[in-house]
């Protein structure tokens, strides 16, 4: 199969893709494939891999996949996991850049240059994301997670929810 390459956006070394009705069935997929035995396991997830590599080209391009071609070098990636492992701790923009030893204005502009947005958007999204699958898997209430999702008062985390995801975790509840 040949793929359509695309006008690049711009390399990226990370890609946040969206969670959507494809990639949800693709992850349960991926659980109920843990179920069988160690040689089939093998044998799927290597159709699996190229599946959902075919899905996210399909949907994003190619530009994606130079992110796993190109060798980003050691700093990157010490900064990348530095951001990944501490997405939904509560350190500060001033923590997380002493943690990738940077000041915090060029802390910044690596993560816009590496996520394609500020700082503190991405982190509330994974924040608001976290909840959502508290909320979804979990069954679990906003009081009892507002906390676990980086938010100093239930009403602020209500507010945001809601603008992200277009109705109150209540409301989520009984849909």
């Amino acid at each position: 199969m040949a793929l359509d390459k695309t006008v690049s956006k711009g390399y990226k070394s990370v890609y946040d893709f969206q969670y959507d009705h494809f990639i949800q069935g693709f992850a349960k997929s991926l659980s109920d494939i843990s179920r069988l035995s160690k040689h089939l396991q093998t044998k799927l997830l290597e159709v699996k891999f190229e599946e959902i590599m075919l899905y996210l080209t399909e949907i994003y391009g190619t530009d994606f996949l130079s992110s796993f071609i190109v060798k980003s070098p050691d700093s990157t990636q010490k900064f990348i996991r530095t951001v990944e492992t501490n997405q939904l701790s509560k350190l500060t923009l001033k923590e997380l850049a002493f943690l990738c030893n940077m000041s915090i204005s060029t802390f910044k502009r690596e993560f816009e240059k590496h996520y394609g947005e500020s700082p503190i958007k991405w982190f509330q999204n994974k924040r608001l994301e976290h909840a959502h699958y508290l909320l979804n898997q979990q069954q679990k209430n906003s009081s009892e997670i507002y906390v676990a999702a980086g938010y100093e008062n239930l009403s602020s985390f209500i507010q945001a929810y809601k603008s992200k995801y277009g109705m109150t975790p209540k409301q989520h509840h009984k849909k």
